[in-house]
C-alpha cells in the first residue's frame, strides 16, 4: 500500500537554493519551458544511453511508501516510470536496499525532467551525492558529470533559464558536495548573461560576507573544514564560495555593474580590507 503523498517541490531550505539576505520562497511552478540547449540534450542522451540496460535491481522497496505496481516498475529497467515516480524515488534513495541501484534506474528520467524545466533540487542533489555516483564505473560517472556541467552551464547561458539560477546551483552543488565545479563554470563562462546572474545571485551572498565582518561571533556562514581525501582537511563549501567571492566575484562585479546599490555594497567589502583580487577584474 502506497502512504506517501505526491512528490511537490521542496521549499529552499540552505546555502545553495537561496542567495543569502532573500526570503526563500517555495519554488514556483514551471512554465512552458524555453527550448533546451543543444549540449544538454547531448547530455541527457548520453546519460540516458550510458544506464540503458545497467540500472541493476535496487531490491525490495519500501512498501509503507511505494505500491506493489510501483516497486515492480522499479526493478524492471524495461519499465516506463511516471514522473512522480521518479521524482519522488530521487528525492530519497534510503527506501531501497541499494541506493546506488535505485539512483542509476531514476537517473536519466530525472536529467530529462530537469532539462525540460521540471523542478530538481537540492533532496536530489544529496540523494545523488549519497548514491556515491562518483565511485561508479568510469563512464557512468563521466557521464553523469556532463550532465551536471550542462545543465549548470545551459543555466547560465541564458538570462531568462528554464528554472531560477539558485535551484539549478542547489542541485548540481549538492550533487558534487562541493560548489567548487560550478564555480568554475561560472569563472569561465564571460557573457552578459554569466554576469547578470552573478549580479542578481553574488550581491546577497556579498550582503552576509559583511554581516560575518560586523558580527564575528554569529556567522551566517560556516567556514569549518570538513575532511577531505588528502592529508589534510578540505574548505567547506561555505568557505569555497566565500574565497570564491573575495578572489572572483567581487572584482569581476565592480568592473561591469552600473548598479548604485551594488556598487555600494562592493564599497562596504572593500572598505572592509578583505582581500579581493584584482586579475578578474582584468581578466574581464
Amino acid at each position: 500500500m502506497n502512504h506517501r503523498t505526491p512528490a511537490a517541490p521542496d521549499t529552499p531550505t540552505g546555502r545553495y537554493t537561496t542567495a543569502p539576505g532573500k526570503k526563500a520562497t517555495a519554488p514556483p511552478v514551471a512554465t512552458a519551458p524555453p527550448p533546451e540547449a543543444p549540449g544538454l540534450r547531448t547530455a541527457v542522451a548520453r546519460l540516458t544511453e550510458t544506464f540503458a540496460g545497467q540500472a541493476g535491481d535496487p531490491g525490495q522497496g519500501c512498501l509503507f511508501c511505494y505500491g506493489d505496481q510501483e516497486v515492480a516498475a522499479l526493478r524492471d529497467p524495461r519499465a516506463p516510470l511516471s514522473d512522480d515516480l521518479a521524482h519522488y524515488t530521487a528525492r530519497d534513495l534510503t527506501h531501497w536496499p541499494h541506493p546506488a541501484q535505485a539512483a542509476r534506474r531514476v537517473l536519466p528520467h530525472l536529467a530529462a525532467l530537469a532539462a525540460r524545466g521540471e523542478y530538481v533540487g537540492e533532496l536530489e542533489g544529496t540523494a545523488l551525492h549519497q548514491a556515491g555516483w562518483q565511485t561508479w564505473p568510469a563512464d557512468q560517472a563521466e557521464a553523469v558529470r556532463a550532465f551536471l556541467d550542462a545543465y549548470w552551464t545551459a543555466a547560465l547561458r541564458r538570462r531568462d533559464p528554464a528554472r531560477p539560477l539558485d535551484d539549478v546551483f542547489a542541485f548540481c552543488s549538492t550533487a558534487h558536495h562541493t560548489p567548487a565545479p560550478c564555480l568554475a563554470r561560472w569563472e569561465h563562462e564571460r557573457h552578459p548573461a554569466a554576469d547578470a546572474h552573478l549580479a542578481d545571485t553574488a550581491h546577497g551572498w556579498i550582503e552576509d560576507l559583511l554581516l560575518d565582518a560586523a558580527d564575528p561571533a554569529h556567522p551566517a556562514w560556516s567556514t569549518t573544514p570538513t575532511p577531505g581525501p588528502g592529508p589534510g582537511p578540505d574548505p567547506g563549501p561555505d568557505a569555497q564560495l566565500r574565497t570564491w567571492l573575495l578572489t572572483h566575484a567581487a572584482p569581476r562585479l565592480r568592473h561591469h555593474t552600473t548598479d548604485p546599490a551594488l556598487r555600494h555594497t562592493l564599497d562596504r567589502l572593500h572598505a572592509l580590507g578583505l582581500p579581493e583580487s584584482r586579475d578578474s577584474e582584468q581578466a574581464g
